[in-house]
C-alpha cells in the first residue's frame, strides 16, 4: 500500500511537474519573447523609418 502510494505520487508528480509544465511554459516564454521582440523591433525599426520617409 505505502510502496504503491509513493509510486502512484511520484508518477503523478512526474507526469504533472516535469513533462507537462516545461512544455507549455516554453510555448509560452517563447510565444511571449517572440510577441516582445516584434514589439520592440517594430517600434525601434518603425519610428526612424516614419521619420525619414515622412
Amino acid at each position: 500500500m505505502i510502496n504503491t502510494k509513493r509510486r502512484n505520487t511520484l508518477q503523478s508528480a512526474e507526469t504533472t511537474g516535469t513533462s507537462v509544465p516545461p512544455a507549455s511554459f516554453r510555448i509560452m516564454l517563447s510565444a511571449l519573447i517572440i510577441i516582445v521582440a516584434i514589439t520592440i523591433l517594430s517600434s525601434f525599426t518603425s519610428m526612424p523609418y516614419g521619420r525619414y520617409v515622412s
